[in-house]
C-alpha cells in the first residue's frame, strides 16, 4: 500500500503552526474585564461613541463572563432569581 507524497509535508506544516516556529506570533491570552450591559433602547449614544476606549458607561448593569443576559440582571438585582421558589413565574 502506498502512501500519498503529500502527507509528510502536511504534518510537518501543521507541526511547524503549532509551534509559531513560522513567523505566527504566540500571544498570551487577554483578560478581558468590566464588562457591562445595557437596552440599547436605553442608550443615546450611536455605536462608535459607545466603542471608543474614553467611553464612561453610566448606569449600565455590571456582567461576570462568562453569563447570559438573564444571569447578569439577577446577579444585579434587576429579576429576582428564577431557579428559587416560584421566581421563575413572576
Amino acid at each position: 500500500m502506498m502512501s500519498p507524497n503529500w502527507l509528510a509535508p502536511a504534518l510537518l506544516f501543521v507541526a511547524l503552526c503549532g509551534t509559531g516556529a513560522l513567523g505566527a506570533q504566540v500571544e498570551e491570552p487577554v483578560v478581558l474585564r468590566d464588562f457591562r450591559l445595557q437596552s440599547a433602547v436605553l442608550v443615546e449614544a450611536n455605536g462608535e461613541t459607545v466603542s471608543s476606549v474614553g467611553f464612561v458607561p453610566e448606569g449600565w448593569h455590571p456582567v461576570r463572563v462568562p453569563s447570559t443576559v438573564l444571569r447578569a440582571l439577577v446577579a444585579d438585582g434587576v429579576y429576582p432569581d428564577p431557579y428559587v421558589g416560584m421566581n421563575n413565574m413572576r
